[in-house]
């Protein structure tokens, strides 16, 4: 290997890297019953949040992008975790989105959102 391809890939790994995302919502299960419960983590990486997220951040939507109104119980662990769980209501199946809204970041440029997806069956999990 020529000494510049060396230098190419050590440049690369000692190159300080971006992370793109500063957070995520990790929920166990991607499909869930009317009914079950859907349990989470809200992960923050090499950031701080210049206010705590409360319940009110905390969001249910449709594919239409209306909120869901559901019972949510929201943790805070640390600074940078924390754990939520909510019942999925009588709804039709389909897609929904769980969102945590309106972070209060101190980086500029940073979205203040953060999504994720799961799917709603039409079956009930309670017989």
């Amino acid at each position: 290997m020529s000494k510049l391809k060396i230098a190419i890939i050590l440049a690369t790994l000692l190159m300080p890297t971006v992370m793109a995302e500063y957070g995520e919502i990790v929920i166990f299960k991607d499909n869930y019953n009317k009914f079950e419960t859907v349990q989470g983590e809200i992960k923050f990486y090499n950031i701080s949040l210049t206010r705590d997220i409360t319940l009110s951040n905390l969001k249910f939507k449709n594919a239409a992008d209306e909120d869901i109104p559901i019972a949510k119980n929201l943790i805070k662990v640390n600074d940078s975790f924390y754990v939520f769980y909510f019942d999925i209501p009588d709804i039709p199946g389909g897609e929904y989105r769980t969102l945590l809204s309106d972070l209060q970041v101190n980086l500029e440029g940073v979205a203040n959102n953060l999504t994720r997806d799961i799917i709603i069956n039409n079956k009930s999990a309670v017989s």
